[in-house]
């Protein structure tokens, strides 16, 4: 750990003071944290939940997930008068129908940064997504609307901004909780 309050900047040009190339001192620096070893600390983090989300270096995976969510169903429904986007329209539907449900759930559960490597990222999002989407259509079934493509993109759109705003409110307490400590 750093004794006293040094930028990163400043602890790597102590490491090339020490005769360290700076490429060997930003990998032992880059080791350190991510050992736990040394702690990385906002210095001006955000003072509420408003604030977090309007920081693109915490929340930027909100707004891209966001995007996505209302995006990807407008862009399906404007390929069925446009042909040539079908292939893009199954891409987009992949990823909308069994990745990014699971993964604003998982956001919600787990610290990102910490817990799960990208690969189980990737693995559970796809599992947990397989997990809540049957269970929305046979909600959607039992409903006076009905099971329709409409309705699906509807509560998908909804559950995953919802859940994405969970989980930013989630990730933004537990930033408090570290900055307390």
């Amino acid at each position: 750990m750093l004794s006293g309050k040094k930028t990163l900047q400043e602890y790597i040009l102590i490491k090339v003071k020490e005769g360290k190339s700076r490429f060997r001192a930003i990998a032992e620096a880059y080791d350190e944290i991510m050992t736990n070893k040394l702690a990385i600390i906002d210095p001006n983090p955000p003072e509420s939940l408003l604030s977090y989300l309007g920081r693109l270096d915490y929340s930027l995976w909100f707004w891209f997930v966001t995007i996505f969510a209302v995006v990807t169903p407008l862009f399906v429904l404007l390929s069925l008068w446009q042909k040539f986007l079908i292939p893009v329209r199954y891409v987009l539907g992949f990823i909308y129908v069994l990745f990014v449900p699971g993964y604003v759930t998982l956001r919600v559960l787990y610290d990102e940064e910490k817990e799960l490597s990208s690969l189980e990222t990737l693995v559970y999002s796809i599992g947990i997504s397989l997990a809540i989407i049957p269970f929305m259509g046979l909600l959607l079934n039992f409903t006076p609307a009905g099971l329709s493509m409409e309705q699906i993109f509807i509560l998908i759109s909804s559950y995953t901004v919802v859940m994405a705003f969970v989980a930013s409110r989630a990730e933004y307490l537990r930033l408090l909780s570290r900055l307390r400590t």
